[in-house]
C-alpha cells in the first residue's frame, strides 16, 4: 500500500523552506528567486539539474506568495486531509 505524504515549500526573496506532513525538512534565509527565459531553460516540476523525483503527484497546488504556518495547516486539515483521506 502507498503511503501519501504532503509535501510543502516556500520560496521567497528572504528565504526557502520546506516540510513533509508538517515537519520541517529545511530553512535557510539565503535564496534568489528567479524564473529562466524560455530560451535558456524550462522550469522543472519533481526534478532538477541533480535528479528526478520517483513517485506520483496527486494533486499540485500553486499561490502567489508563502502561506502562514495557518494557511499551511487548513489546507492540509481542511482540503487535503479530506480530499485524500488521511490520517
Amino acid at each position: 500500500m502507498k503511503v501519501p505524504h504532503v509535501y510543502n515549500a516556500a520560496s521567497t526573496s528572504a528565504g526557502w523552506t520546506n516540510w513533509i506532513n508538517g515537519a520541517l525538512l529545511f530553512s535557510t534565509n539565503v535564496n534568489t528567486v528567479e524564473f529562466p527565459a524560455a530560451s535558456t531553460s524550462k522550469p522543472r516540476l519533481g526534478g532538477s539539474s541533480s535528479g528526478h523525483f520517483h513517485g506520483s503527484i496527486a494533486e499540485l497546488l500553486i499561490f502567489d506568495r508563502a502561506l502562514t504556518p495557518a494557511e499551511r495547516g487548513t489546507v492540509t486539515t481542511n482540503y487535503l486531509r479530506k480530499r485524500f483521506n488521511l490520517w
